[in-house]
């Protein structure tokens, strides 16, 4: 562990200007960089979801909002390939034209979470209940970019877990869409984005603690790693269930399989 952690202080996070220190990021004058905005989203998004609900409930879901969801979901497969390569690469080697127009990564990827909005929106215009993971993940995902690409991006520390995050959701969305190319690994690379995440959020909080850090520099750790844990609990749930559905369809298949050829025997 302490070898990899070395590995990735003398070599990715000096290339993104990791310093060793933690000073206070100058923000630029843009929306949703402050925890007042980012709760009232919060807000707004949850009376939007249960008023939808409610519609739907009387007037029956949505004709549309499956070609809706497939249009938003190929849009952003193509942004979450884009930001794999934003969390990677250094702003220093990003084209002029690319530099000179968009913010940094760190608020690229906060952003990002944002447009994910849209998939409650949509999903509960097609008549489907929220989940626990889905329920709590989305409303909360810009409450950890803010605490870790916003408050705290810690020399670039948060890019490793972003650029996975990125592939992974690529991968997710374009199945959404309806490219299935990556559905087979899709629970591989969901556990381990958010076991690296964990991994990385404990290391460096228990890492500033030992130096004496204080509670200031310690927190937008915990709360990253609790939200990325309280993630991977619920990922982990819902795997388990999808493959226990998925063996006792197989058997249930088998089973009818089996009375078929009995039943042509008999015959």
């Amino acid at each position: 562990m302490s070898k990899i952690a070395h590995y990735l202080e003398s070599t990715c996070f000096q290339e993104w200007g990791y310093k060793g220190d933690d000073a206070p990021r100058t923000r630029p004058d843009m929306p949703l960089l402050d925890l007042r905005s980012i709760v009232t989203t919060t807000v707004i998004l949850a009376t939007i979801q249960r008023g939808l609900a409610a519609f739907v409930a009387r007037q029956g879901k949505s004709t549309i909002a499956k070609s809706l969801l497939k249009v938003h979901a190929s849009i952003y497969s193509c942004i979450c390939l884009c930001l794999v390569f934003t969390s990677l690469v250094p702003e220093s080697k990003w084209p002029t034209w690319i530099a000179g127009n968009l913010p940094d990564a760190g608020y690229i990827y906060h952003y990002s979470k944002f447009y994910e909005y849209t998939d409650v929106v949509l999903v509960t215009l097609l008549g489907y209940e929220m989940d626990w993971h889905w329920g709590f993940h989305h409303p909360t995902t810009p409450y950890l970019t803010y605490a870790r690409c916003v408050i705290c991006p810690d020399g670039g520390s948060w890019r490793i877990f972003a650029a996975m995050n990125s592939f992974h959701h690529w991968l997710m969305y374009a199945a959404f869409a309806g490219y299935t190319f990556g559905r087979p690994y899709m629970g591989y690379t969901g556990l381990s984005q958010l076991t690296v995440g964990v991994i990385i959020e404990v290391y460096r909080g228990y890492l500033k603690f030992a130096q004496g850090g204080g509670l200031q520099e310690i927190w937008p750790h915990g709360v990253a790693g609790t939200l990325l844990f309280i993630y991977w609990v619920f990922f982990v749930r819902m795997w388990v269930q999808h493959a226990t559905k998925s063996s006792s369809e197989g058997k249930e298949a088998k089973g009818q399989e089996k009375e078929q050829v009995g039943e042509q025997k008999e015959e």
